[in-house]
């Protein structure tokens, strides 16, 4: 099944939140009969600890944005003709990955969860907004503005090997 969301992914600071609403924006215009939905990041909502310039990160707190971005995934595809996301499942799975390594018990088994639930629910099309192309990174308050470019790596591994297609911006 092909999920009716158009998911942008990338490290942080690449300008995915502007080009999300951006793009929500325009869909609505241009489609008025249409019902276009948004799904904003999850991190920042986190009630757990999270990479950030000040803070360390958790497992509870990887946990909690990964099975949120799912859940509220699944409730926009039931409201909306079309979704605009900002991020994708790979993009939690890939701060994970970041933090506690590929080998983890519970990032192997976030890696596992991904595998079936993309092989069951497809993004329509998923823009990837890349480090060089979108030099946007600023001291937001809430991530380091270090890491990008690991990050950015380990987001384009997950996608290859999860055959996932991708539109580079």
């Amino acid at each position: 099944m092909c999920m009716p969301i158009i998911a942008y992914s990338g490290a942080h600071g690449t300008g995915k939140t502007t080009a999300t609403y951006r793009a929500a924006y325009e869909l609505k215009m241009n489609n008025p009969s249409m019902e276009v939905g948004y799904i904003a990041e999850t991190a920042r909502m986190c009630p757990f600890p999270l990479m950030g310039e000040n803070s360390t990160t958790s497992k509870n707190g990887q946990i909690w944005v990964f099975a949120e971005k799912i859940r509220r995934e699944q409730e926009a595809i039931r409201h909306y003709d079309l979704v605009v996301s900002d991020r994708t499942v790979c993009d939690s799975l890939a701060y994970a990955v970041l933090a506690f390594g590929e080998e983890d018990p519970v990032v192997r088994g976030m890696f596992e969860y991904v595998r079936g639930y993309l092989s069951e629910f497809k993004y329509q099309e998923v823009r990837f907004l890349t480090t060089t192309r979108n030099p946007f990174c600023v001291q937001d308050g809430f991530r380091a503005t270090s890491g990008r470019e690991e990050i950015e790596k380990i987001l384009l591994d997950l996608y290859d090997r999860l055959s996932i297609p991708l539109v580079m911006l």
